[in-house]
């Protein structure tokens, strides 16, 4: 499989993120040493799904999965991930407006967010990049690449 990844040292800068509210449902979670990355995959292809859950999960992350960007908002509830991997293109809302949606919210902002999308334009790229997501992923996704492009995401913010 060939994918093309690029990570946030491609663009600018994000903002230093400062953790508020350790295990809250508020503000970014500090992972503690050794705790599991947890993630929350959100793509409405069951097989892009599965697929991204299996390399996670074989790496030791918690995963959860969400078919809509709908679900991933009644999700997030609850749950405050370390990182969203997020298809651009979902049924009804696009992940690049839930993805300006999350970084609007002061509850989930500091959420590292990768877009993985079947887009290969330097358009979409770009649009994703400025919705704040920290990388872009085109599908079909290498297992290892991504694997390795989520916790270097993760550890990028904290």
């Amino acid at each position: 499989m060939d994918s093309q990844l690029v990570p946030a040292a491609k663009r600018k800068s994000r903002p230093e993120t400062k953790p508020d509210g350790e295990g809250s449902a508020r503000g970014r979670r500090s992972r503690k040493p050794g705790e599991p990355l947890s993630v929350l995959v959100v793509d409405d292809d069951e097989l892009s799904v599965k697929l991204v859950a299996v390399v996670l999960r074989s790496e030791g992350c918690l995963v959860e999965t969400a078919r809509s960007a709908e679900e991933a908002r009644d999700l997030l509830r609850t749950l405050h991930p370390d990182v969203i991997v997020l298809d651009l293109i979902l049924p009804l809302m696009s992940g690049v407006l839930l993805a300006e949606q999350l970084k609007s919210d002061a509850a989930t902002k500091d959420i590292v967010l990768i877009a993985v999308t079947a887009f290969n334009g330097s358009k979409s790229e770009r649009v994703a990049f400025q919705a704040g997501f920290s990388a872009y992923v085109k599908k079909p996704i290498d297992p290892a690449a991504f694997a390795k492009l989520v916790f270097e995401s993760s550890e990028e913010v904290r």
